[in-house]
């Protein structure tokens, strides 16, 4: 028999995905069959698999320990060493902030955030890495990053250490809490402030968007801002800020205006992406979250964390065309 106490970082989270974690090598319909039969009991009764955990309640976890190493064996064997490994972590990111709770690092273009297939380098594999030895890898929560980036959009990633710090970001990420300024090179000039609410339905199946001033069913509402930076003879440097977070929403909302981002693939001028990939090497949109604002909070985010401002330098890529 195995018997745990839940600790601050874990409190908060279902008992049934708490059991997932920290038994990878135990089927699901094994776990929920244990929480039947009482042979997993919380604070030493039976428990329903939605449960939530809180700070000081007691696990039992009533299997022989050759079962428990078991499990554990198959879950390391299933699980492959990540390739990122061997990928220098400096090419990939670098540090913005750290601390014991979070760190916050600046992505380069060209790397997924969190990984889709097996094989997939991601940030996420890579910060794993970094901080080994920082975290209980026995521990039901593993690190994470708390926002995503599309692959070739460069900028601020957030990575928690502890389920606390990964529950407070979610939920001011969610209710948009935290302010998220963009850097946008795009076609043409863009000499007055603009922006404002419209309505953006993705085709799935080409992972495409197209923004509308009118919706439909299948469309969701969307509200993005934008400033002069600096405006050029034939381009111009944008801040863009979001209030809802949709998947293309810069990319496809910018070139529903008329003013693609450079070098996007999917939303831009193909034949000015082919000069500037001739010209200057650029072969992905030269889009950047720039900068990242966290309110003043209650307490709920770490003391660090609480009012704090990330900016992230702009790539070689922009610099080169400003």
């Amino acid at each position: 028999m195995r018997q745990l106490q839940i600790t601050a970082e874990d409190a908060g989270q279902r008992l049934d995905k708490y059991l997932v974690k920290y038994l990878p090598g135990a089927p699901r319909s094994l776990i929920y069959k244990a929480l039947r039969k009482k042979d997993i009991r919380l604070n030493g009764r039976r428990a329903e698999p939605s449960a939530l955990l809180a700070a000081g309640d007691t696990l039992s976890i009533r299997f022989s320990e050759d079962r428990l190493a078991g499990m554990e064996r198959s879950a390391a064997a299933a699980r492959p060493e990540p390739e990122s490994a061997r990928i220098p972590s400096e090419k990939a990111f670098s540090i913005l902030y750290e601390d014991h709770d979070l760190i916050v690092v600046n992505k380069a273009a060209g790397i997924l955030s969190q990984k889709s297939r097996p094989e997939d380098i991601s940030i996420n594999e890579l910060l794993l890495q970094y901080a080994k030895g920082r975290y209980d890898e026995k521990a039901a929560f593993v690190p994470s990053v708390c926002n995503r980036l599309d692959r070739n959009t460069s900028g601020i990633l957030c990575f928690a250490l502890n389920y606390r710090t990964a529950r407070a970001l979610s939920e001011l990420l969610r209710d948009r809490r935290v302010e998220k300024y963009y850097l946008a090179l795009v076609q043409g000039r863009v000499e007055e402030p603009g922006g404002g609410k419209a309505f953006l339905e993705k085709d799935r199946a080409l992972n495409l968007s197209g923004v509308t001033a009118g919706g439909s069913p299948e469309a969701s509402e969307i509200e993005t801002y934008y400033e002069p930076v600096r405006v050029m003879e034939d381009r111009t440097l944008l801040r863009i800020s979001l209030k809802t977070g949709r998947s293309h929403q810069i990319r496809a909302y910018m070139a529903y205006l008329g003013h693609p981002v450079l070098g996007d693939p999917k939303y831009g001028d193909a034949e000015l992406n082919r000069r500037l990939r001739k010209e200057y090497g650029i072969r992905s949109q030269l889009l950047h979250s720039a900068e990242l604002v966290f309110p003043e909070t209650d307490g709920s985010l770490p003391a660090g964390l609480s009012g704090r401002r990330f900016q992230a330098p702009l790539p070689e890529a922009f610099k080169a065309l400003i």
